[in-house]
Order: C-alpha cells, then sequence, then structure tokens
C-alpha cells in the first residue's frame, strides 16, 4: 500500500519512493529522503536559504501532501530532491516557506522580499488615494458652490465621477489593514504587511472597491454626454429631458456588481478585491473552492466591465474629434487667406479627448 504522500509523490515525480510496508501513520516516519535529487529542476522553497524552524509543525500542509505531521524540516528535505521547481505544490511550498523561517520570516510578494520593500508596497496605494480624494473633494466643492452647475447634468455628472472615485480611494487608503491576517481554519499567519483584518473586513473592503467602479461608469457617460453636444448638437435643455438615461445605469450597475461579487472578494496582497486565477497560487484554498478556480469572476466583475467602457469611452473621443475636423475642414474652404492650421480647433480637441481618455487609463 502507498500512503497519501507517496501518491502525490509518484504522481508528481513519476518515481517510485524507498520503503515498501504499509503506510506510516506519521509523515516524519517517512523513509522518502533521496540521496540524489530524483528530478532534473528539484524544488527549493527557501531559495538556497536555511530552514530556520524545523520542527514547526504546519497542519495546513496535510491538504496538500497528505495525512500526517508536516514539520518544516520533514517538508523541505523531502521535496529538495522529489518535486520539481515548475510545479504548482512546490508553488505552495515556496509561498509559504516565511513560516519555516525562510527569508527571516518575510513572505515575498509582487517583488517585494524585504520589511522596506513591503512596507513601501503597502503605502503607495495610500499615497494615491489620498491624493484621489482631495482632487474629487475639491471637484465637488467645486460644482457645489454654484447653483446652476448644480443643476448642469454635465457636472452632476462630474460630482457622479468624483463620489465613486472617493468611495473606492478610502478602500485604497486602507491598503492592508483589511486583509485577514490569520487563515480563518488552519490559523496560519499570512504574512502580508500591515494586515490587521479577517473575513468580513475584507468582504467590506472588496465590496467598496468594487462599487468605486462607478467611476468609471459615470466617466463613460459623460463621455457620451459630450458625444451628442459636440456631434449631434443637443443643448443642455434638450439632454435634460434623457437626464436618468445617464445617471442612473453608472449606479445600478456599480451596486450590482459590487454585489455581485461578493461571494469572491479576497486578498490581492496589498487590498482586497475579486483575485485572479493563478497557478499555484494558494494551492490548498483553491483546491477547497475557496478562491476561483477560472479566470471567470474577474473577468465579468473587472476586465470585462473595465474594457467595454474604455472602448466605448475612447471610440465617443474618436468621434468627437473626427467630427470636429470635418467641420473645420468644411469651414477652411470659405476662408480667404488661410494661413494653415494656425487656428485650429482640432488641435486642442484632439489634445483634450487624448487627456480624458487617459483618464480611463
Amino acid at each position: 500500500k502507498c500512503s497519501s504522500f507517496r501518491g502525490i509523490a509518484l504522481s508528481q515525480c513519476g518515481c517510485g519512493m524507498q520503503g515498501g510496508g504499509d503506510s506510516p501513520s506519521n509523515a516524519t516516519d517517512v523513509d522518502v529522503i533521496a540521496s540524489d535529487p530524483l528530478v532534473a529542476s528539484p524544488c527549493d522553497p527557501c531559495q538556497g536559504g536555511e530552514v530556520a524552524n524545523p520542527e514547526l509543525v504546519i497542519d495546513a500542509a496535510a491538504e496538500v501532501l497528505g495525512s500526517g505531521t508536516w514539520t518544516c524540516g520533514v517538508i523541505f528535505q523531502v521535496f529538495s530532491s522529489g518535486l520539481e521547481s515548475e510545479s504548482e505544490t512546490c508553488g505552495f511550498l515556496t509561498e509559504f516557506s516565511y513560516l519555516c523561517g525562510c527569508n527571516d520570516g518575510v513572505r515575498s510578494y509582487l517583488g517585494a522580499d524585504t520589511i522596506e520593500k513591503l512596507a513601501i508596497l503597502t503605502w503607495l496605494p495610500r499615497a494615491s488615494g489620498f491624493l484621489s480624494i482631495v482632487g474629487s473633494s475639491l471637484i465637488i466643492y467645486d460644482v457645489s458652490k454654484n447653483s446652476q452647475n448644480r443643476h448642469s447634468l454635465m457636472h452632476q455628472l462630474l460630482v457622479g465621477i468624483s463620489v465613486g472615485d472617493i468611495i473606492g480611494a478610502l478602500c485604497y487608503c486602507l491598503s492592508t489593514l483589511p486583509i485577514t491576517e490569520y487563515h480563518p481554519d488552519y490559523g496560519l499567519y499570512l504574512g502580508i504587511y500591515g494586515a490587521k483584518g479577517n473575513e468580513k473586513t475584507c468582504t467590506a473592503q472588496g465590496f467598496f472597491v468594487q462599487l468605486g467602479y462607478m467611476s468609471v461608469f459615470f466617466n463613460l457617460a459623460l463621455s457620451t454626454y459630450y458625444l451628442v453636444v459636440v456631434k449631434y448638437g443637443m443643448r443642455e435643455s434638450q439632454i435634460k429631458r434623457y437626464r436618468y438615461f445617464f445617471l442612473l445605469p453608472p449606479i445600478v450597475i456599480g451596486i450590482s456588481l459590487a454585489f455581485a461579487g461578493i461571494p469572491f472578494y479576497d486578498d490581492i496582497m496589498i487590498i482586497c478585491h475579486v483575485p485572479p486565477y493563478v497557478p499555484g497560487l494558494r494551492w490548498f484554498e483553491r483546491a477547497q473552492n475557496i478562491l476561483p478556480s477560472s479566470w471567470g469572476p474577474v473577468l465579468l466583475l473587472s476586465i470585462l466591465p473595465l474594457g467595454i467602457s474604455i472602448f466605448v469611452g475612447c471610440t465617443n473621443m474618436i468621434l468627437i474629434y473626427h467630427h470636429v475636423r470635418k467641420q473645420e475642414k468644411r469651414a477652411q474652404r470659405w476662408m480667404m487667406n488661410d494661413n494653415g492650421n494656425s487656428n485650429s480647433m482640432s488641435r486642442p480637441v484632439l489634445l483634450k479627448a487624448s487627456l480624458y481618455t487617459a483618464s480611463f487609463l
């Protein structure tokens, strides 16, 4: 008979293990350690470092490696010779190697492998979020102090963009604070710098990050407003009749997507949102259907809504520039002493359209 570990080893490495007999009750008793590597590129979870806590028992390892008592020393000694470095299980071991004291107990993620780098990575969203809050608050203040602006659809759309931006920016100011500090089932320290939250706080942050996408949808509505004004010559008084076609869809879509994402919100290292499918990322969690097993959720909740909004917004700006350029060429036919493009209107329109499109990106 084979133990759970030996079954995994055979499937991963395609080789036999030493020893025959019955399955041991404790993984520390498995005689599987070979003197020479069993694969061409053996797994090195500690990346050349030393295992500082070889006697530490990792209970969660049983979910991946099979039943038994798995200590850091046994796990690293076994897999240093019997597992390919590119395998998914090796990715799991490498990700959580900090628990065994690798890299001085600091978890490496998103290219940051020291406390100083992790601190910078955590504070960058807070700095950008603060600046966004200041800028959007000034826009809201500027609109609110003028009665005519408060009743203008264009300025109402600007307020919508600013409100959505503030909601999202507040979440970015929190950064890693709402992220779960310890795994709810295994009690593992997850190693995210600055994390002090739990599943509920992470879900709440993910909800409001998604809700902040309303700013993108309001931005799309504003670009459509510019299109009907510039290209189709509609006046503010005419557009007011369709006010709710501009104001309601961004709110309804934003709220609907925020609620739809509740089952999928989890940390993505620096904030909580819908995590993408990444092979090797928290292997044991995805195996239990805790994390997405495909790109579906992030595609439907983030990539497609944002992609469609950016595409339509850019198309609107191109149509506006094309219309202005076409009108300009017609006008130049009737101009005497035409001095070329010195008084071109299409150039500033192109510049403004480009800057507006950049705001989507």
